[in-house]
């Protein structure tokens, strides 16, 4: 993607954010690469890649390192899921969270 293509990748994922949120972002607070374009709210990282997936970035559950990526949002239901159910995990998180979970 050329540079003059990422001012309409800002302006993409600001109007995604809007639409799905209620949230209105300025476009110029938007993050974007030849890639992706990136951007927080209210804690939430949402990323949209330039073939028009929106996702939502966070870091393991158990441990809080590396980062996941949701499933693709495409409602509210998907970021309600994003945001409430999903709990992105290493795999050897799981292990360490499965048993924290039977001791309890």
């Amino acid at each position: 993607m050329s540079t003059a293509r990422r001012p309409d990748l800002r302006w993409d994922l600001a109007a995604r954010v809007l639409a799905l949120t209620g949230r209105r972002i300025s476009p110029e607070d938007v993050y974007a690469d030849d890639r992706y374009a990136v951007v927080g709210v209210d804690g939430a990282t949402f990323r949209l890649y330039r073939h028009g997936s929106l996702v939502l970035v966070r870091h393991c559950d158990y441990c809080g390192i590396g980062h996941f990526e949701s499933p693709e949002i495409k409602d509210l239901a998907d970021l309600g899921y994003a945001l409430s159910a999903w709990l992105p995990l290493h795999e050897d998180c799981e292990n360490h969270a499965a048993e924290d979970l039977a001791d309890w």
